[in-house]
């Protein structure tokens, strides 16, 4: 919910040609074999946390799978510099700290605008952006870029049709959009699962059987329907807002271009026409 409202290019404002631009540049970083490159700083990172969790007293997962994606995506996003990135987990989670319902629904309902915020969030910005500028620097002086394999290194040495490499204004863009949206949203997700198996004990069993055969060459596709079914049930994002750029008909009432819509993720995967049973955790449906 955070990086529409801190991003400043990319996020907001980009239109047309230069838009796609950007979208050209980003694909190479995250190609689906890449991406399974991060497959074992993932595992290692949640073990890791793991290890520290209490046990026979309850805990708030969400803080947890917070802390254990934000590892992931700064590991992913710098590499073994992630070591060095305190100030920056302490500008992120500054960051977060203010986000509530109540915020994240303003922040929506606001007209965009590419305005940097102001007050105590802007004040976190202004230190995240120090970190990240200054990483931009230190990053460009070093002899093995060509041959890093994190996400920032493969973006510096990116290039459009026209052998233009982005600039670091949209070089922090990218990196802001990442590391917030990136880690924010998979924690809660992450979190959600954690609580609807616990709830349904017998769905939990059957995953771990998965997990286990997986092992043995077995395959993952109720691993991935609980994470559809999490993902209906418990939406990250209930909401999403939109301004028309032209005339559009629902249920017979014209919308006029410029009509503010916010379609409901939340209420539409809870809809008996499209779900049986909407209400139910079941991750069958998905199979």
């Amino acid at each position: 919910p955070v990086a529409p409202v801190v991003g400043q290019s990319s996020v907001l404002v980009l239109t047309g040609p230069e838009h796609m631009r950007q979208r050209k540049l980003l694909l190479p970083p995250f190609h689906g074999e890449r991406m399974r490159e991060y497959e074992d700083v993932i595992v290692d990172a949640t073990r890791r946390d793991m290890a520290e969790w209490p046990l026979g007293r309850p805990m708030q997962v969400q803080q947890r799978s917070r802390k254990i994606t934000l590892e992931v995506i700064l590991r992913a996003v710098f590499g073994v510099e992630a070591e060095r990135m305190e100030a920056l987990r302490r500008a992120i989670a500054d960051l977060m700290e203010p986000i509530n319902a109540v915020t994240v629904l303003r922040a929506a309902l606001r007209r965009p605008s590419a305005g940097r915020p102001t007050g105590q969030f802007g004040q976190a910005l202004d230190r995240m952006d120090a970190v990240i500028y200054e990483e931009l620097e230190r990053r460009r002086g070093q002899e093995d870029l060509a041959e890093r394999r994190d996400i920032l290194s493969l973006l510096m040495q990116a290039r459009d049709e026209e052998g233009r490499a982005m600039s670091d204004g949209e070089l922090r863009d990218e990196l802001v959009t990442l590391l917030l949206a990136g880690h924010e949203t998979t924690a809660t997700s992450v979190a959600w699962a954690i609580e609807r198996l616990v709830r349904h004990p017998q769905k939990l069993k059957r995953l771990t059987q998965e997990i286990d055969a997986a092992e043995e060459g077995g395959g993952d596709e109720y691993m991935t329907a609980v994470v559809q079914e999490t993902l209906r049930v418990r939406p990250v994002v209930p909401i999403v807002v939109r301004v028309l750029q032209e005339e559009l008909e629902v249920g017979g009432h014209s919308l006029p271009a410029g009509t503010r819509v916010t379609p409901s993720i939340y209420l539409t995967n809870r809809n008996a026409r499209v779900y049986d049973d909407p209400t139910a955790f079941r991750p069958e449906r998905f199979l």
